[in-house]
């Protein structure tokens, strides 16, 4: 998968960590074969609703504008990167497959 720590995008494989400081804008994105992750939030906060909502709008089951609604509920800002926009273009990643934290 394909992930984004400020302005910096990074490849990530099967058994990599990644830590994000907080406050610090990142987002995660799938490569072309899919992909699973393990996140971990510290400290714990319950976030179990927002993933499912998220999972829903990336099968186009729930509009995207759920994810900014939920946001306030959850501790989590849509912010526009465009790094990011560029890099998901160049790589036919669509946007549909990707948050941004």
């Amino acid at each position: 998968m394909f992930f984004l720590e400020g302005e910096c995008i990074k490849e990530v494989r099967a058994g990599d960590v990644v830590l994000v400081p907080p406050g610090v804008h990142h987002a995660f994105a799938a490569g072309p074969c899919g992909a699973e992750a393990n996140i971990v939030l510290t400290p714990g906060v319950e976030r179990f609703d927002y993933f499912r909502l998220l999972a829903e709008v990336m099968e186009g089951r729930r509009p995207v504008g759920q994810l900014k609604e939920a946001g306030y509920i959850y501790d989590n800002v849509l912010v526009e990167s465009a790094t990011w926009e560029h890099f998901l273009l160049d790589h036919a990643i669509t946007g549909e497959r990707t948050e941004q934290m």
